[in-house]
């Protein structure tokens, strides 16, 4: 799944075990990001995530998109199919569970199509609902979920009791 958009050498495709080093960066990247809306998220290490990127790689369930710049990863996307509890009537739906573009590349439509690439594997795998969810107070994300056409669908709270 190789597409080119944009200027120069932009690319987007599956990801490699070769976007293992990029990808890991990114994925730190996204825990440093995130940890500002979430006290409680542990901060990442390169080992473990890097054993996360490989699993992912291997699991039939699971897919990783990347959009690469000169072959630099710039950005990732990965998602997986997640079996629904028993209480729902759909037994399966598509999740994605991390998705993260470098400050300077954004803006120009590549979560977009990361997450209509992720969306298309989904189809081809017979998956008629596709999941993402965001901090509560990440309004950058949410906006860019809405525009992607994104529903609210379940909102999640927590209370501190200790």
């Amino acid at each position: 799944m190789d597409n080119a958009w944009g200027e120069g050498e932009m690319k987007l495709r599956e990801a490699k075990k070769i976007d293992a080093n990029d990808v890991v960066k990114l994925v730190l990247g996204v825990n440093t990001y995130e940890r500002q809306f979430d006290s409680t998220l542990r901060k990442f290490s390169k080992e473990k995530t890097r054993k996360w990127f490989f699993k992912k790689l291997k699991d039939r369930n699971s897919k990783i998109f990347v959009a690469s710049d000169k072959g630099k990863v710039v950005a990732f996307c990965s998602g997986c199919i997640m079996k629904k509890p028993t209480f729902f009537t759909i037994k399966y739906a598509g999740y994605c569970d991390d998705l993260f573009v470098l400050p300077s590349y954004r803006r120009r439509g590549i979560a977009k199509e990361l997450l209509n690439n992720l969306l298309m594997w989904f189809k081809s795998k017979k998956i008629k609902y596709f999941e993402i969810e965001s901090y509560a107070n990440n309004d950058v994300a949410i906006k860019a979920y809405h525009s992607f056409g994104f529903k609210d669908y379940l909102l999640k709270l927590r209370k501190v009791i200790l």
